[in-house]
């Protein structure tokens, strides 16, 4: 572990009152932490006629409870108890590192020298991104489950009503990818972008109405622009405009929902196209957004 580095509480009345073991003032609470996923450490134990790896037993105990996707390799001593102790007082979560406007930066080495690793930390202090921005309409996660499966033998008219089905059920996103399977057959792979803790009900869907019999399915990390409704008036016509923001609040795009701009094109007997400029243009006059 390094010998020094910049301690992970910016507030000075929080960092005396830490030490001293009382709680943190009112005016002053402690920032929510993370750290990086730790590496459990190998060794080898040695009987008779094998030497399986070990891994070192107090480091590891001492993680428990931490959220571990899957730890990089590391020498036996890369994962001290204290470190490890540390890092659980400290950070609340294991993980990648959040986005976040940095305010402070600290780093300390230590004078173990490993082969291929720096015996360094790094310490981050900042503010997450967004937090003074309104919130996300659809709650979009930045992790989630894709599921995809190929099917060859599924009646083409049968997919419209698959995709609705899967979109009814909460999945984020879902499309089609022709491919070709073996023997030359074509076919399509079916996606389905689902929250974590939904995915065995898209799962069993998926099976149900494709008659596939396996569905693959990996987590997935997304750079995403939060997004909120509105809406504006054209010609008697309420239609639902989507407003996309940047990391830094300022609007990047306004589009009016086509399914309101269809019904108003029907409606008053004009063409689809005629309406989406009527209300896109309504949309780039709005106030405040």
């Amino acid at each position: 572990m390094p010998r020094t580095a910049t301690s992970p509480f910016p507030c000075p009345r929080w960092r005396a009152s830490r030490s001293a073991g009382r709680r943190s003032p009112a005016s002053c609470s402690p920032p929510a932490a993370t750290a990086t996923v730790t590496a459990t450490g190998r060794g080898t134990a040695t009987p008779t006629t094998t030497s399986p790896p070990t891994p070192r037993a107090a480091p590891t105990s001492t993680a428990a409870g931490e959220s571990r996707p899957g730890s990089p390799p590391a020498s036996a001593s890369s994962r001290p108890p204290t470190g490890v102790a540390l890092l659980r007082g400290l950070a609340a979560t294991a993980g990648p590192q959040p986005m976040l406007v940095t305010e402070a930066l600290g780093v300390g080495a230590g004078t173990k020298d490993t082969p291929g690793r720096p015996n360094v930390v790094r310490v981050l202090v900042g503010r997450a991104q967004g937090n003074d921005l309104p919130a996300d309409a659809h709650a979009t996660p930045t992790a989630a489950l894709q599921l995809e499966a190929n099917v060859d033998d599924l009646d083409p008219r049968l997919w419209p009503r698959v995709i609705e089905e899967l979109l009814e059920t909460g999945a984020l996103d879902a499309w089609l990818v022709p491919i070709s399977m073996k023997h030359g057959r074509p076919a399509v792979t079916v996606h389905a972008l689902v929250r974590e803790g939904s995915e065995d009900a898209a799962a069993t869907l998926l099976m149900d109405r494709t008659g596939t019999l396996g569905v693959r399915r990996h987590r997935v990390e997304r750079v995403i622009r939060t997004r909120e409704f509105t809406e504006v008036e054209v010609r008697g016509h309420r239609i639902a405009v989507k407003i996309a923001r940047d990391q830094d609040g300022a609007v990047v795009r306004r589009e009016p929902e086509f399914r309101d701009v269809a019904a108003a094109a029907r409606a008053l007997r004009i063409s689809e196209r005629t309406m989406l400029d009527l209300a896109r243009e309504a949309a780039a006059g709005l106030a405040g957004s």
